[in-house]
C-alpha cells in the first residue's frame, strides 16, 4: 500500500511509526537534478521511519541513455515500476503527463528549488512546506505545499 505523503501525514508517520520512501532525481547522487525527474540518471531513495531517515539507496535508472541528450527517459509506468517501493517522488521539474500518472497510481509528486538532495529530504522532514509544491489533480497544476488541506 502506497500513502500519500503531505505534511499531515509526516506528523501522522512520526506518531505512528510509519515507514515510507522517497525517490529523488539525481544525477551525481548528490544534488537534485535540474531537469525533469524522468531524465535522471539515478534515483536517491531515502527511508524515512518515525520522521528520521533510517536508510538511503541509490538506483540506477535503466531507462535513460547517457549518450543522448533529449527525450532519453522512461515513460512514467517505466519509472513507476522502478520506484514501486516509494510513495513521494521529489524532482526540480516534473512533466505535467508524469505528474498525472504518478498522481493517478498513488504518487505524491513534488518539485522544489533546492539544489542537494540532503537538504530537500531535511527541509521536508522539518515540515518547511514554503519549499516545495506538490501536483494537486483539483486544478491540474503544481500548487505550494503551504496551500494543501487535510482532506
Amino acid at each position: 500500500m502506497h500513502m500519500k505523503l503531505n505534511k499531515y501525514m509526516l506528523i501522522m508517520a512520526e506518531e505512528w511509526g510509519v515507514k515510507m520512501k522517497v525517490a529523488l532525481g539525481t544525477d551525481d547522487k548528490k544534488t537534485l537534478r535540474k531537469g525533469h525527474f524522468g531524465h535522471s540518471r539515478y534515483f536517491a531513495v531515502i527511508e524515512i521511519l518515525n520522521g528520521e531517515i533510517i536508510a538511503n539507496e541509490i538506483r540506477k535508472n535503466p531507462h535513460v541513455d547517457p549518450g543522448e541528450r533529449h527525450n532519453s527517459h522512461g515513460e512514467p509506468e517505466q519509472i513507476r515500476a522502478l520506484l514501486e517501493d516509494c510513495g513521494l517522488f521529489m524532482a526540480k521539474r516534473m512533466g505535467r503527463r508524469s505528474a498525472i500518472s504518478l498522481n493517478a497510481s498513488g504518487v505524491d509528486c513534488i518539485i522544489t528549488d533546492m539544489d542537494s538532495v540532503d537538504q530537500a529530504v531535511s527541509t521536508y522532514l522539518y515540515k518547511k512546506s514554503d519549499q516545495f509544491k506538490y501536483y494537486s489533480k483539483a486544478v491540474d497544476d503544481f500548487v505550494p505545499c503551504s496551500q494543501r488541506s487535510i482532506m
